[in-house]
């Protein structure tokens, strides 16, 4: 897979002038990063939902369910990859792989 060489980002804030004051800010970055992956792309439930998530030496990392299957047929747990990373302010989510 190929992964472009590019750090993308944005910020968003709303501001609404009412008592008292709300302020939302929203902001993502993606980057990409070096990992060794430590684990398969697993599932796990919460409130009826099923969510994804593989363990890396850069983290837990989410994995979007419209991705999972894909990435979960890259991984091996040990091997090391190149891995696109988006970083919101709660969670990792990755992205892409390649093999290096």
């Amino acid at each position: 897979m190929r992964i472009p060489k590019v750090v993308v980002g944005w910020t968003v804030a709303a501001v609404v002038v009412t008592t008292p004051v709300v302020v939302w800010v929203a902001s993502w970055t993606t980057t990409e990063q070096t990992c060794v992956a430590e684990s398969d792309v697993s599932p796990h439930t919460n409130r009826s939902r099923t969510y994804y998530d593989v363990r890396t030496s850069c983290g837990l990392l989410g994995v979007n369910e419209n991705r999972q299957s894909r990435l979960d047929d890259a991984i091996d747990p040990g091997q090391t990859y190149r891995m696109t990373i988006e970083d919101r302010t709660i969670a990792q989510w990755l992205i892409e792989v390649e093999e290096l």
